[in-house]
């Protein structure tokens, strides 16, 4: 008979983070206890004690320099140090709940899914309450073979095989999610960085974009194709790609039953694509035009 692994062998749980000693040390202590492998990867030179904390819980700590401004960029470097079969990807802002602690073995011992989106509240950091009452599922518990990721802001994780929702909650602790103007201005303010970086990306070598299992040659994939024809039409998608994003988020994902916070939530991607398209018309322009 075959002797099962234990969970150590079998789970890695990584963050990428900057600066987030406020939210290290309770995110961290969520883990603790589940015997997995905890890696820790920090954008750029820390200057608060987000380091020390993370030592406290393991020694898989890098620090990944220069600064490469988003976390997106670093996940394929994350991935390649993450020792288990299967990978749970958190920001420091979220916490492990206690169902999910107790079923993690269970959900990665069936031989039947490749990934997970687990059940995503939003918890108010101070008092720990549920502050959302809509539901929201976030994919990020992946068989680490079966999934693909391309390093670029806005491209979430993805899997080749089958997906599956949990109803076991990954918990969100972020007060300024609460008030949809300040989410908006929050929004506002990343994706100045977001797009720039994008823009950058998609100007250059799309060799030089960082993946994890996966190319910028395979057309097959869903997020190479809409980075491709952002590249080579962009003017085309700063039209198309903003109104496809938000109906697909806004009323195919159903975030029109959130109310304001859903209206919100659901300008994110689709005012990044258009901030990302007009970097990449501007670079052009003053390419052409010797600026």
């Amino acid at each position: 008979m075959k002797k099962e692994k234990p969970l150590e062998h079998k789970l890695s749980v990584f963050l990428v983070v900057k600066n987030e000693e406020r939210n290290m040390d309770a995110c961290l202590k969520s883990i603790q206890g589940s015997g997995v492998d905890i890696v820790v990867v920090h954008d750029g030179p820390c200057t608060d004690q987000t380091l020390d904390i993370a030592r406290r819980y393991t020694q898989n700590v890098h620090v990944y320099e220069p600064a490469a401004c988003n976390n997106d960029l670093l996940i394929p470097f994350a991935l390649d140090q993450a020792l288990g079969e299967w990978v749970l990807q958190l920001d420091a802002d979220e916490r492990i709940s206690e169902a999910l602690n107790q079923h993690l073995s269970e959900m990665i011992a069936d031989p039947s899914v490749d990934a997970y989106a687990l059940y995503f509240p939003f918890h108010d950091p101070e008092t720990g309450s549920l502050t959302v009452s809509v539901k929201k599922y976030k994919k990020v518990l992946f068989r680490k073979e079966r999934m693909y990721k391309v390093g670029v802001p806005h491209a979430q994780s993805g899997t080749y095989g089958r997906e599956v929702r949990s109803e076991y909650p990954l918990e969100h602790h972020e007060v300024t999610s609460l008030n949809p103007w300040n989410m908006f201005r929050l929004i506002m303010k990343k994706n100045v960085l977001r797009s720039r970086v994008t823009a950058d990306l998609l100007c250059g070598s799309l060799e030089d974009i960082a993946v994890f299992n996966c190319s910028m040659a395979d057309r097959h994939l869903s997020i190479v194709r809409k980075l491709t024809f952002q590249r080579e039409h962009p003017l085309a998608a700063l039209f198309l790609m903003p109104v496809y994003s938000f109906f697909h988020i806004y009323i195919r994902q159903g975030r029109w039953r959130w109310g304001g916070i859903g209206l919100v939530d659901s300008m994110n991607v689709p005012l990044f694509h258009a901030r990302t398209c007009l970097c990449i018309l501007r670079r052009r322009w003053g390419d052409r035009h010797g600026e």
